[in-house]
């Protein structure tokens, strides 16, 4: 039953509730006086709303400063609650989407890194393929030179 309470943020709100009722019965059955009743009802009221708010807001804002942290590039700072409601298991939430996202970025900066590997591997193979042009093409020009001279020679040498 103790679990149960620790994992339910309504149960911790309707048992709080029931206390306090429970203390306003006990508070008129043992004064009989009304305002004592109302006073008594009002200040359960004030406790529970502010122990309930204070620790909700507490947690809110432990989550929402860790999730800052996340939204600032930080995708390896764990986002943790000693909360075990559903607080604590929105933060949890939060945890997996954190990891499941540093996951993805680093994956991405691996692809990004092996694209530029391969953009330079290209650069380099274009650049091969030029100059093994610009050589083929200076001994195309020798060949052609010496085809010229060749034939002009048995041109001469004909009568």
């Amino acid at each position: 039953m103790l679990d149960q309470v620790r994992r339910r943020y309504g149960l911790k709100l309707a048992l709080g509730y029931g206390a306090t009722g429970g203390l306003l019965i006990a508070v008129g059955l043992v004064t009989r006086d009304a305002l004592a009743t109302v006073l008594a009802g009002l200040a359960g009221l004030l406790v529970l709303g502010s122990v309930s708010g204070i620790t909700t807001l507490a947690a809110v804002a432990q989550l929402e400063e860790q999730a800052a942290r996340v939204d600032d590039g930080e995708t390896d700072v764990e986002i943790t609650s000693i909360r075990s409601d559903e607080l604590g298991r929105l933060a949890a939430a939060v945890d997996g989407m954190r990891s499941a996202l540093g996951a993805r970025v680093e994956r991405a900066d691996e692809a990004r890194t092996e694209a530029e590997r391969a953009r330079e591997e290209a650069e380099r193979a274009r650049e091969e393929a030029a100059e093994m042009a610009r050589e083929y093409e200076r001994v195309a020009d020798r060949y052609a030179a010496t085809m010229a001279a060749a034939s002009s020679s048995l041109a001469a040498a004909s009568p």
